[in-house]
């Protein structure tokens, strides 16, 4: 039996350069088009002022609430939580 075999030296594909790798420089701040403008996050705000609540309700509160929400559209269980979290805080005059 023959052991004869070829030591090939490995190339790492992803460290190798190419064409498409090669980081193109960037244009000057005041060269940028308004497309090539990076659109902000549009959760950051969003996350700065509001925080995850969880609780349990009621299985025949939530299916109602699920219907309204899916009437109003996106973003509305959000908006309600706060509207329904608001009043109730004002009704026991802790806002």
């Amino acid at each position: 039996m023959s052991t004869d075999k070829k030591q090939t030296t490995f190339k790492n594909p992803l460290l190798a350069r190419t064409d498409r790798t090669v980081a193109q420089p960037l244009p000057a701040l005041d060269q940028i088009t308004e497309e090539q403008r990076p659109t902000p996050r549009p959760y950051s705000t969003f996350e700065a002022n509001n925080g995850r609540l969880t609780t349990w309700v009621e299985l025949d509160i939530k299916a109602r609430f699920e219907a309204l929400c899916k009437e109003l559209g996106r973003g509305a269980k959000t908006r309600l939580m706060n509207e329904a979290l608001g009043d109730l805080l004002r009704k026991h005059k802790r806002k």
